[in-house]
């Protein structure tokens, strides 16, 4: 073809010489060249594959696409050392000899292209070696953007670039086929930020390694161990299950059977009143410069003859303003005060309780949406004037209220119980506290739910102010805002 316009270009070519010559008398001669080098294409590949139609090469009126034999050549795109199959023309397979000297493209014969493709129905060739950022019309094994569908039995060998036939049965994901995160939702994704793969029957996510990988035959599950003498602390042995894995609050969970609902006996009767109080800081301390003193007079005309004996704080920057306001409200007895920081402050009463210990650690860690930082569980360890030992815990959760995933769900709810087990006492009486950004039916509500007697919710921003405990409550109290968005709680414990 390219000899028969060199001959249209030569300088003794008759139109060169004589000016004016007739446009369409040069028309049907470029036809004629045309039609010459088409013929000479079409006796090559009759050469190549056996023999053509010359219809199927050229075009002709009356005889379609669909009547070509399998061996027909197929269109190419711009860039000839690649082809790009046309999906009406069934399972024409290609080799591109890119390498080879002068780009030369052969055609598969019609057994092997029927070896390689499988299926007469699929347009690609399972051996066509295809590009990323092709056009979703193209067959592209290993593509940036889309994704081929692939038929039943093959699969792409991403290393190769290559479509190959697949031995094992097809599957949504492929057992230790390693992904990426943050991809789209249809993607099969080990481990990924948001949302979960759904995997097939048998297979799992090891999520310390970012690959799906076969499942061992499930055998009968872990019993919980022996229980630690009365004294002891508690334990964490936990399982090899993981939550949040390869994240910084990565936490296995307990086995089955676990459980920190046991109210000691204590042989005395013991009554402790608790208040949990998420103190909206910022704008009740930071722009009305703290209302007239209202959380504190909350405080002080809520505590009652008998007193507050715990108070947890949240969203507190000075556990002395508060209670220097409530004290001024009328509030009595001497406190002791703990700022926990994270905005966190318990007040225990001194006249009441031996401090034992104290401490603090982040369980949990805002979702990047609304993110304000980490999230820690701020404990105390007191011994009531009666003997009995108290594990008291603050905690203010993470955001978005009630979002899973990350270092908000259920992970939190682990660390706060891997921080109990790790620091209460066998025969403590154990009371959790706070504002925990998740309401009843999250995953972090309903984890510790399985493990601790939640006792009283509030109502504020959907019920995300919890109280929680090894025992039972005698009596609960809403006692409204304060000045505050959410409600202050009141809870009494009669051991």
């Amino acid at each position: 073809l390219k000899g028969s316009f060199d001959q249209l270009s030569a300088p003794n070519w008759p139109h060169k010489q004589r000016p004016g010559t007739n446009t369409g008398h040069m028309a049907r001669l470029t036809r004629v060249f045309l039609m010459a080098g088409l013929s000479k294409l079409a006796a090559a590949a009759a050469a190549a594959g056996g023999p053509q139609r010359r219809s199927c090469l050229a075009g002709a009126a009356g005889e379609g696409e669909a009547d070509c034999p399998a061996e027909a050549l197929p269109r190419w795109s711009q860039d000839h050392s690649l082809f790009q199959l046309d999906r009406s023309r069934g399972s024409l397979a290609v080799r591109s000899a890119r390498g080879a000297p002068g780009g030369d493209l052969s055609l598969l014969n019609a057994s092997e292209a029927q070896a390689a493709a499988g299926s007469a129905a699929w347009s690609c060739s399972p051996s066509a070696i295809t590009r990323r950022r092709r056009a979703e019309t193209m067959c592209s094994c290993r593509r940036r953007f889309g994704s081929a569908e692939l038929p039943s039995g093959l699969r792409c060998d991403e290393v190769a670039n290559v479509i190959v036939q697949d031995a094992a049965p097809p599957s949504s994901c492929v057992p230790s086929q390693v992904t990426r995160r943050r991809r789209a939702e249809a993607m099969c994704s080990c481990r990924r930020r948001y949302g979960s793969a759904e995997l097939p029957r048998g297979m799992r996510c090891d999520e310390t390694a970012n690959v799906i990988v076969q499942d061992a035959s499930p055998g009968p599950a872990p019993a919980a161990g022996p229980a630690p003498p009365p004294g002891a602390v508690i334990g964490w042995s936990p399982t090899s299950v993981l939550k949040s894995a390869g994240l910084w609050c990565q936490v296995a969970v307990p086995p089955p059977g676990w459980s920190l609902k046991s109210c000691p006996s204590t042989g005395s009767s013991t009554t402790l009143k608790v208040l949990t109080y998420n103190l909206y800081w910022w704008n009740l301390f930071g722009r009305r410069h703290g209302n007239g003193k209202s959380a504190g007079r909350k405080i002080a005309s809520t505590s009652g003859p008998e007193q507050y004996d715990l108070m947890g704080f949240q969203e507190c920057d000075h556990i002395g303003r508060i209670m220097g306001d409530a004290r001024n409200q009328g509030l009595s007895g001497d406190y002791g005060l703990i700022n926990g920081g994270r905005a966190l402050g318990i007040a225990w009463r001194k006249s009441r309780f031996t401090w034992l210990a104290e401490g603090k650690k982040d369980v949990g860690e805002d979702h990047r949406s609304q993110y304000y930082g980490k999230r820690s569980a701020h404990w105390v360890r007191l011994r009531h004037n009666d003997g009995q030992v108290i594990f008291f815990l603050n905690h203010h959760g993470p955001l978005p209220v009630s979002k899973s995933g990350g270092c908000t769900g259920s992970s939190t709810a682990f660390n706060i119980l891997k921080v109990i087990a790790e620091n209460a006492h066998v025969d403590d009486v154990i009371i959790v506290v706070g504002d925990f950004n998740a309401e009843a039916d999250s995953s972090r509500i309903q984890t510790l739910d399985g493990y601790l007697n939640r006792v009283f919710s509030g109502r504020s921003m959907g019920g995300v102010d919890h109280v929680l405990s090894n025992c039972a409550a005698s009596g609960t109290a809403n006692l409204g805002k304060g000045g505050s968005d959410h409600d202050a709680l009141s809870v009494t414990f009669r051991l």
